[in-house]
């Protein structure tokens, strides 16, 4: 069995709340336990401030705190300082961005005492790259959010949907297949 411990602070309606993350794995599974008590902002800490909507999932990887998921993740989160990275954004309707940690646009230094801010989530842009060769039109699709982080759906039982125009006119119409 292994036990994974993480604090963090939240800003919650004007009140901070010390929150304390017990991950449990038994047998493959993992269990969270949350607890939390009031307590004052240390000036020890840093402030991750998050930017976006919809954000129904976040998880942060650190060589110091390991793997910390915040679901729903509250507005403001109070993290030890030291190196961060974006692991994992989920959104509302399944939707999922697992970037590289080389990214480096997901890379966070968090320094005691200041503030950073992150984007993530909506609004979220869908990208279509159209490449003809031939009498082969090949069609790709992206779904994107303001920092360039690709998200995929979760699920793969309903696959994207397009129509193609002629002005005004349905000429056809189709679906992607994954892959």
């Amino acid at each position: 069995m292994s036990d994974s411990r993480a604090t963090v602070e939240a800003a919650v309606a004007g009140r901070w709340l010390l929150v304390v993350l017990v991950t449990v794995a038994v047998g493959g599974i993992r269990f969270a336990v949350a607890a939390e008590a009031a307590a004052a902002p240390s000036k020890q800490d840093s402030e991750l401030v998050l930017e976006g909507s919809s954000i129904e999932e976040l998880t942060l990887a650190s060589p110091q705190a390991g793997t910390l998921e915040f679901k729903p993740p509250p507005a403001r989160l109070r993290l030890a300082p030291g190196e961060y990275w974006i692991h994992k954004v989920v959104v509302k309707g399944g939707f999922a961005a697992q970037p590289s940690p080389a990214r480096d646009a997901d890379r966070m230094i968090l320094v005691a005492g200041e503030s950073r801010r992150i984007q993530g989530g909506a609004p979220l842009v869908p990208r279509v790259a159209a490449d003809r060769r031939g009498s082969l039109l090949r069609l790709g699709y992206r779904l994107e959010d303001a920092q360039g982080r690709q998200y995929s759906a979760s699920s793969r039982d309903c696959a994207p949907q397009f129509s193609v125009y002629c002005g005004d006119r349905q000429v056809g119409t189709g679906t992607f297949e994954y892959g």
